[in-house]
């Protein structure tokens, strides 16, 4: 290992291996997929079970920010921790200045602070991919926001370790003409599809939903149907 793998310094390639590096982790992680469209955005995780000690509903992936603009993420979860709270205290404060919170706003926010953790010895790069969705006056919008803090706007992405399976699957898909039981079905299906039984423990699904309403979750009894029909799904499966 050189003095080029530590801080905030270009290698001979151009690149900054610690962001190299976050990204490895980052796409190591569980597989995360979004999709929007006018009746709203749909945030789906998957949650590994590690032991059956664990009560793995408890263990919430999807984070309410504010009232309307939530994230998920993937990789080195408990970067997030404090990432989720620096953001959120900053959005909260906007939110209340400007009496709402503009979808560009929440972008400049996120990708500000992931940039910050890029450009100084006495940080290290965020190890996650993020997904951000904001509910501006009515029209939905979607990010994604990667390990450099580079922030894109999407109508559908997937993000960790079947993520290239996941947004093949993704761009087979009409987004814009699903009604939500639709993209809770298409969700589902889409993450036992990036399932390897070989390599990948059994796994929960959680569900999130952001519309007019604001921020749900949605209750495992809305989708256990859906789970039921695509369990036995796998990566080898066409």
């Amino acid at each position: 290992m050189t003095v080029l793998d530590f801080g905030p310094i270009y290698t001979p390639t151009g690149n900054i291996a610690q962001i190299d590096y976050a990204q490895k982790s980052a796409d190591n992680g569980s597989t995360c997929i979004a999709m929007k469209n006018n009746n709203g955005v749909l945030i789906a995780v998957e949650k590994p079970i590690d032991s059956n000690l664990y009560i793995i509903s408890e263990d919430k992936r999807i984070k309410k920010l504010t009232r309307n603009c939530v994230i998920a993420a993937t990789g080195l979860l408990s970067d997030m921790i404090f990432f989720n709270n620096l953001v959120q205290r900053e959005l909260v404060g906007l939110q209340g200045q400007m009496a709402g919170l503009p979808a560009n706003t929440a972008k400049k926010v996120i990708s500000m602070h992931c940039s910050e953790f890029t450009r100084y010895y006495g940080c290290r790069p965020l190890g996650v991919n993020m997904l951000s969705a904001v509910n501006d006056s009515g029209r939905y919008t979607l990010y994604v926001t990667d390990t450099s803090s580079k922030t894109r706007e999407v109508r559908g992405y997937a993000v960790g370790k079947g993520a290239a399976r996941a947004k093949t699957e993704l761009e087979k898909i009409n987004i814009e003409e699903l009604s939500r039981k639709r993209m809770i079905d298409n969700a589902v299906r889409i993450l036992y599809k990036c399932f390897d039984p070989l390599k990948d423990k059994p796994f929960e699904v959680e569900i999130g939903i952001l519309d007019r309403s604001g921020y749900r979750e949605v209750p495992r009894e809305e989708y256990i149907e859906f789970v039921e029909a695509y369990k036995d799904l796998n990566v080898d499966d066409d």
